[in-house]
């Protein structure tokens, strides 16, 4: 009988938080916080702040490396990033005592996060330096600073507000696009054949011109990581760009048209065959 009475009591605390975690899509101030400090790989500029930060953003949705909140006018897109998935980083698991194999497996366990970490942050720093209008970055914030000087208001998912520390915050402003599945299906509601022709020419011109930049995306997934401004193809996701090695340029390229190529075979062979790209 107890058996069952503790089974039960662990099922419905189960139960509660993945219903809360369902409700704010996980959401939570600490989760966007840790003491991991970014080794910036270009020179650091002073830019000034965006007006569009002086009013709340509202909760838009969760990704795997961020939580994205829309601001008001719905023109820009915050994203602000996940920290809890890279314990043991910080504080009090850092720190604890443990028996020497335990802490060699922790130690292990730190370098692969910090190194992530690293690696989504550089791939951010790449794309505003190097790639800004073509992911529709404006403004990036990687490291600790004092000069914002302004507490952010995000509003969750229940409609709770939260107020946000800017300068301690690592976040990143992007330009609010229309996601290549939806803007597909807006232009074959209206018969726009032409408008979809040039979104499509628009995305293969996009691909093509990052890998002549000497960029490559790692998580080239086109149906979730395209957007568009107007017919203008945006890469919206900022955590997998890399700069490709002189020896595997050609593979690299030869690799993203590849990709580029099946997946409008796939979706929309019919405006591939009538040579709209």
């Amino acid at each position: 009988m107890r058996i069952k009475k503790l089974l039960l009591t662990v099922l419905a605390v189960v139960a509660i938080e993945r219903f809360c975690y369902v409700q704010t899509a996980g959401f939570r101030l600490g989760k966007i916080h840790s003491d991991f400090v970014y080794e910036a790989g270009y020179p650091q500029q002073e830019e000034k702040k965006p007006e569009v930060l002086n009013r709340p953003f509202k909760f838009l949705g969760s990704g795997v490396q961020c939580y994205a909140f829309l601001s008001q006018d719905g023109t820009t897109v915050l994203k602000v990033f996940k920290h809890y998935h890279n314990f043991p980083i910080e504080g009090f698991w850092k720190k604890l005592p443990l028996p020497p194999l335990l802490q060699q497996w922790r130690a292990h366990l730190l370098e692969r996060r910090v190194k992530r970490l690293q690696s989504i942050f550089s791939s951010c720093e790449l794309a505003y330096n190097e790639y800004r209008q073509e992911s529709g970055t404006l403004f990036l914030h990687l490291q600790p600073t004092n000069t914002l000087k302004q507490t952010l208001t995000l509003i969750d998912k229940l409609g709770i507000a939260h107020q946000v520390d800017l300068d301690t915050t690592a976040f990143v402003l992007q330009k609010k696009v229309e996601m290549l599945p939806e803007k597909m299906k807006n232009l074959q509601k209206k018969g726009d054949l032409e408008g979809i022709r040039e979104c499509l020419s628009s995305l293969s011109v996009l691909i093509d011109e990052r890998c002549k930049k000497g960029i490559t995306n790692s998580d080239l997934r086109l149906e979730r990581n395209i957007g568009f401004i107007g017919a203008r193809a945006v890469e919206i996701d900022l955590g997998s760009f890399q700069k490709m090695r002189i020896t595997e340029r050609e593979q690299e390229i030869e690799r993203e048209q590849q990709v580029v190529k099946r997946f409008l075979q796939k979706n929309y062979p019919k405006y591939v065959e009538e040579k709209a790209l």
